[in-house]
């Protein structure tokens, strides 16, 4: 709880707990935790290496880490360890989550926990796990005013309570698949053949931020408003759209890439007009597609049909035709079930009322011989 001078002592952790509760931030100059737990409500400083290895380790306390050197999650356990962070983690070098491992967000006892790339700093997620970055429980919190790196493939979710972007995020390689609330004013950039992902939570793409590559935009389930430069709408190979709402801006504009929606609601917002080279609809997203579907729409019922393509009107058409065909299966359907059951009342009724002719027979005035029971009898 004093002061502590760790000079030139590395410091080793392979089982228990080491908690600094000291006043002032304490500098070590490297840090191994192989196991067991750093906590405390004092701030560490860690200069050098910071190496997070063995099975399973823990980063609680209040206080911060701040980490200045190369840092490296890559635990040794067959089936994938994990670290737990439970305090603010503030990445001042390179973080690099490697193997097949990855970071348990609020682990054990949630509160907040916020992880910072901070400028100048980079975050490689080159681990094969499909959950590098995930969150637990409480309040969890990813900020990159820094470099993060996606270099392995495969898909691989960042799930938190929130996540802003102020740097730049590389897709270099997989699927980056974001879950989780924030706004960005930083920018994204998607290699050809990787994809980025929004699958959960609302999102502001503003005005400063930026979406580039040659690679696929995807929005699965997230709510995103794209209020910045989208480059990627043009240069990318897709815009994907199969859940949630994806809302263009206005500094879209000019040829996009190829279009597909097949659920969710696509809306363009753009000032410009914009070109598709292509675009899929399926069934459902025709009857679901919002500012598109009234776009089109609008342009086919004021008789501007020179406005698209003979090969994009040809789609909207056949993608129009199909959601009417559906709609009446589905109306004949409705129509078999009322009949059906208009049918098994009628039956019911009928039942009842022999059943009724029956009884008086039976009390006292002799049977029906008219009565299906009694014919024959």
């Amino acid at each position: 709880n004093g002061q502590v001078d760790f000079g030139s002592t590395p410091v080793s952790i392979s089982g228990g707990a080491l908690n600094f509760n000291q006043a002032a931030a304490v500098t070590v100059p490297s840090l191994s935790l192989s196991s067991g737990t750093l906590g405390g409500s004092g701030d560490v400083v860690v200069s050098g290496a910071f190496d997070a290895t063995g099975s399973y380790a823990y980063l609680t306390g209040s206080g911060s880490l701040t980490t200045e050197g190369t840092s490296t999650v890559n635990l040794a356990s067959v089936n994938g360890g994990y670290l737990g962070l439970n305090r603010h983690w503030i990445n001042n070098g390179t973080l690099n989550i490697a193997g097949d491992d990855f970071v348990y967000l609020g682990l054990p006892s949630g509160g907040t926990t916020t992880l910072t790339n901070a400028a100048n700093a980079t975050l490689n997620i080159s681990s094969t796990s499909g959950n590098a970055l995930i969150h637990y429980t409480g309040t969890t919190v990813i900020d990159n005013a820094g470099t993060l790196n996606l270099n392995a493939s495969g898909s691989h979710t960042l799930s938190a309570t929130s996540l802003h972007n102020s740097g730049l995020v590389n897709v270099n390689a997989g699927t980056l698949v974001l879950s989780a609330n924030g706004s960005d004013s930083g920018s994204y950039a998607v290699a050809s053949g990787a994809t980025l992902d929004f699958s959960g939570g609302t999102r502001t793409l503003e005005t400063a931020s930026s979406v580039s590559g040659a690679g696929t935009l995807k929005v699965s389930g997230a709510s995103v408003q794209g209020l910045g430069a989208l480059s990627l709408a043009n240069t990318g190979a897709a815009i994907v759209v199969s859940n949630g709402t994806l809302s263009l801006g206005g500094a879209v504009s000019g040829t996009l890439a190829p279009t597909s929606v097949s659920g969710g609601t696509l809306n363009f917002n753009n000032s410009s007009a914009v070109t598709l080279p292509s675009l899929t609809l399926t069934t459902l997203a025709v009857r679901s597609l919002g500012g598109v579907q009234a776009w089109v729409i609008c342009h086919l019922a004021d008789g501007a049909r020179e406005k698209f393509a003979p090969s994009d009107a040809r789609v909207i058409a056949a993608a129009l035709r199909d959601a009417s065909d559906v709609m009446r299966q589905l109306n004949d359907w409705a129509d078999s079930l009322e009949e059906a059951a208009d049918t098994a009342e009628r039956q019911a009724s009928a039942v009842l009322m022999g059943l009724g002719e029956g009884r008086t027979a039976l009390s006292g005035y002799g049977p029906s011989p008219m009565h299906p029971y009694w014919r024959g009898r």
